[in-house]
């Protein structure tokens, strides 16, 4: 894998002062990194969203975790975990890609009913009607995605409960169907799809902060933490953006 290489690459040619073996692998995790220190090895486990990480992003990180960075390095390492290019790879790896129901009709909430509402209210009835599915597995971290491949909004089936308000799914519908209308941007080499024009249409969205606090308490509860964990805690928590 290209990323563990680079990674592996920028480890040896750092030598950073080690009395032991490093063990390096990109996996499914609820924080950034965990590291574990045994008698012959050191283990690195990293979240699989810094498959998109470049060098500097990776060179940051391994001086992190190692406890060898500086400020702009644990710097460096907090804007790639909030950046599009994290949070895209975990939606395309979280039950999104190739893993969805074949109906817009949830148990609960009808995806068809809440894009004709958001059409109506955001788009004057012009936005062209995606293909709207639900995921086939509850998620825990990303709640939404639009594939253009596919043309294709992509929700959650954790929204798919009597206690999630319609209004929260159709906060995720407007988001998704922003990305359809904005599209991609490459700034400084990067990939953006959280441009600034994205970010001014999103909070036109009617009680857009609410409808954010409670995407952020639902997140909470489903991974078991509650309203009142302070979600800032720790520089290796898991970031709180919950939409693509």
């Amino acid at each position: 894998m290209a990323a563990l290489a680079q990674a592996r690459a920028i480890v040896n040619r750092s030598q950073p002062p080690l009395n032991r073996p490093l063990h390096l692998y990109l996996i499914n995790l609820d924080s950034l990194w965990r590291k574990n220190a045994y008698s012959k090895r050191l283990l690195l486990k990293v979240n699989e969203g810094f498959l998109a990480a470049d060098q500097e992003v990776w060179e940051a990180l391994i001086r992190t975790t190692l406890d060898l960075g500086d400020s702009a390095s644990h710097r460096t390492v907090r804007d790639f975990e909030g950046s599009d290019e994290f949070n895209e790879v975990l939606c395309e790896l979280e039950s999104f890609t190739g893993s969805t129901t074949t109906t817009a009709q949830g148990q609960f909430h009808n995806l068809e009913e809440s894009f004709n509402r958001v059409n109506a209210a955001y788009f004057q009835g012009s936005m062209p009607k995606p293909s709207l599915v639900w995921s086939r597995l509850p998620t825990v971290q990303t709640f939404g995605h639009y594939q253009p491949s596919r043309d294709m909004v992509i929700l959650s089936l954790s929204l798919d409960q009597a206690t999630v308000p319609s209004s929260l799914v159709d906060y995720l519908m407007y988001h998704e169907l922003l990305h359809k209308k904005h599209g991609t941007a490459v700034v400084n080499g990067r990939r953006l799809v959280h441009t600034a024009a994205f970010r001014q249409d999103e909070q036109k969205f009617s009680d857009y902060e609410a409808a954010k606090r409670q995407l952020n308490d639902l997140a909470l509860t489903i991974r078991g933490w509650g309203q009142k964990r302070n979600v800032k805690s720790r520089p290796e928590s898991k970031p709180t953006k919950r939409a693509s």
